[in-house]
């Protein structure tokens, strides 16, 4: 048996991992209820817990593939400094984004309005960290390893990284191109979330899953909650 590489054993991170899907579970049945249409941006009329489940189920699996191999845990011993450091750069790259808000101003329909944000956000990024993270990350990780049997694993999991954190930035940068705003902007708008990306897989490796979706849910609080009721009064 393979010791863990971050000095949890496997109990533990699965019971973390199912803690944070109740948790995501909760929020969505929050603001769900609070407004049914509030996932309509995303998934249309459709019950989100329709969507949700599966990925939480896929992410199970996808988590299990890694833990099993070694390469990345859901919770470690260096968690607690992985938050913080994630709680810092998320800080910094969110101010950085209402900066760039002020010149691009992106549609002022691109936020789910307060209260609803307050739960609606937060559920969504347990969802995001498995599709745009542990997904991409786990088959090309599999697939590079496998093709490339003769590299040293260690190489092939941080090509993996960089593959995995160009699907949010694309995506993005399809965005932006279809509310036709300028060259300049959709680069700069898919640069700015591919260092969002890349730093948070980083983090996954570095440290673990936690401090991996921490990143995000701190962003999405200065991004989407705090600026994001705020723009419609300063930009509109």
């Amino acid at each position: 048996m393979k010791k863990p590489l971050y000095g949890i054993g496997q109990l533990p991170q699965y019971l973390v991992y199912a803690g944070l899907a109740i948790a995501a579970l909760g929020l969505a049945t929050t603001a769900y209820f609070a407004d049914n249409l509030v996932y309509r941006r995303l998934i249309g009329t459709m019950n989100p817990f329709k969507i949700m489940i599966p990925i939480i189920i896929m992410g199970f699996i996808l988590s299990s593939v890694l833990l099993s191999r070694n390469w990345f845990a859901i919770y470690g011993k260096g968690t607690l400094k992985g938050v913080l450091l994630s709680a810092g750069l998320a800080s910094i790259l969110g101010i950085i984004g209402i900066l760039l808000d002020h010149v691009i101003v992106y549609p002022r329909t691109m936020n789910v309005p307060f209260p609803e944000s307050l739960a609606y956000y937060p559920s969504i990024a347990f969802s995001a960290e498995i599709v745009f993270h542990l997904l991409p990350l786990t088959l090309f990780s599999i697939l590079l390893s496998s093709v490339f049997q003769k590299v040293d694993s260690r190489k092939i999991i941080w090509i993996a990284i960089f593959i995995a954190s160009l699907s949010d930035p694309i995506l993005q940068i399809f965005d932006a191109a279809a509310n036709n705003y300028p060259l300049w902007a959709v680069l700069v708008t898919g640069l700015h979330v591919f260092v969002i990306n890349i730093l948070q897989l980083v983090i996954f490796k570095r440290y673990d899953f936690v401090s991996m979706l921490s990143f995000r849910l701190v962003y999405y609080i200065i991004w989407h909650i705090v600026w994001g009721n705020i723009r419609l009064r300063v930009l509109f």
